[in-house]
């Protein structure tokens, strides 16, 4: 049965639960058929160790920190970048064993050449469990993972950024700077139209201008005409219709509008 990760967390107790799972789960027999193994390692060995490379970070960094992020995925990006340069058949037929820690490295770019032209669907693991589970763990598992948090990371910061370029109004001077055209209602009722297009207690606010600027207001913060008249009456008591369409040339409600409520 596969266990589910939420890489949302950041918990080390989270994940040293998971790795108990993972450990406690991973089977006592090796199928036969080489790729059933394949999928055996990947799933329980491959996970497992990709936990402890977490756990790892984690207690280093305790959150998901961008910096190194980049930094691990560009040491996993130089190994990729140099494991592609093998020569593909040499990759498949050399079974010589590393003597030091020097030659492991190398080799564990020959088995990432294996992992990703599918040998292992062919030529049975258990063997190289050790290596292939060292090399699946944190060049392909940890590197999806780190891609995948990193990208969210770089999400939330731009949506920080973004918020605080955008342009809050200022309702308690934008309703003073529409006093030649809105009374009868406070900042806070007007922040509510202006948003919601709709009023807080029912109570319709009066606009004093002219119907042509009703118009211009309206459509200036996407607002309906029926919605229009439910939050606003008119000095005559006559409802704002179609037919009041604005004029062609700017007038002074729309630099008002332009200034202290500008469009998202």
């Amino acid at each position: 049965m596969s266990i589910e990760i939420d890489f949302n967390e950041t918990s080390q107790d989270y994940y040293l639960g998971i790795a108990y799972q993972l450990k406690q789960s991973i089977p006592k027999q090796w199928p036969e058929d080489p790729t059933e193994a394949f999928e055996l390692l990947k799933e329980y060995h491959a996970k497992y160790q990709m936990v402890g490379h977490i756990l790892s970070f984690l207690r280093n960094f305790h959150f998901w920190n961008q910096k190194a992020m980049e930094q691990e995925l560009g040491k996993i990006s130089q190994f990729i970048s140099e494991a592609e340069e093998l020569n593909i058949e040499q990759a498949f037929y050399d079974h010589t064993q590393p003597t030091d820690f020097y030659e492991l490295s190398n080799f564990k770019k020959i088995y990432y050449i294996r992992i990703k032209n599918n040998y292992y669907n062919y030529n049975h693991v258990q063997h190289d469990e050790e290596i292939v589970t060292s090399v699946f763990s944190r060049y392909i598992l940890l590197k999806e993972v780190l891609e995948e948090r990193l990208k969210i990371e770089q999400e939330k910061q731009n949506e920080l950024q973004n918020q605080g370029n955008k342009v809050i109004p200022d309702f308690s001077k934008a309703l003073e700077a529409f006093s030649h055209y809105i009374s009868g209602i406070t900042a806070n009722e007007f922040k509510n139209i202006v948003e919601y297009h709709t009023t807080i207690s029912g109570k319709r606010a009066k606009w004093i201008g002219k119907q042509v600027d009703g118009t211009r207001f309206a459509l200036h913060i996407s607002m309906t005409l029926s919605n229009w008249n439910k939050c606003f009456e008119l000095k005559n008591g006559k409802k704002l219709r179609h037919s009041n369409k604005n004029e062609n040339s700017e007038s002074e409600i729309d630099q008002i509008l332009k200034k202290y409520l500008p469009r998202k």
